[in-house]
């Protein structure tokens, strides 16, 4: 009995050494998680009842935008020049445009980072809802 005993002792004991040594690896870690799109590239307005709004917009590190343009709207057309921020999913621009009142755009960005909703003010433009798509 004490050799049936220490057989079971010895076989139990180099069984959890192998487990404990086989590195068995599990699932891997999951992967990191893809970054927020950014604003850069080119936009184009979509459900302004008059008007159009064309953008091209370059996000720099920290979330700042900057970038150019042109506006047709109530009140006139020109070209515009826009600043602004993106801190994923917000979006804050100031469009300007010489002889114009500064326009503003603050909306959200989906998901897929082609399309920007909110409202836009400024160029006869009130709370006008307008959402830029990615082109």
């Amino acid at each position: 009995m004490i050799v049936n005993r220490l057989s079971i002792g010895v076989v139990a004991s180099a069984a959890l050494g192998l487990a404990a040594c086989s590195g068995s690896p599990g699932a891997p870690p999951p992967p990191p998680p893809p970054p927020p799109p950014t604003a850069s590239g080119q936009w184009v307005a979509s459900g302004l009842t008059t008007g159009s709004l064309s953008l091209v917009l370059i996000e720099a590190g920290g979330g700042s935008v900057e970038g150019t343009g042109s506006f047709s709207g109530p009140a006139g057309a020109g070209s515009v020049e826009v600043t602004g921020v993106h801190t994923f999913p917000n979006v804050n621009l100031t469009i300007r445009s010489a002889g114009f009142e500064n326009g503003n755009f603050t909306g959200l960005m989906d998901s897929a980072g082609q399309m920007m909703s909110g409202t836009l003010n400024g160029f006869g433009f009130v709370n006008s809802p307008v959402s830029l798509r990615r082109q």
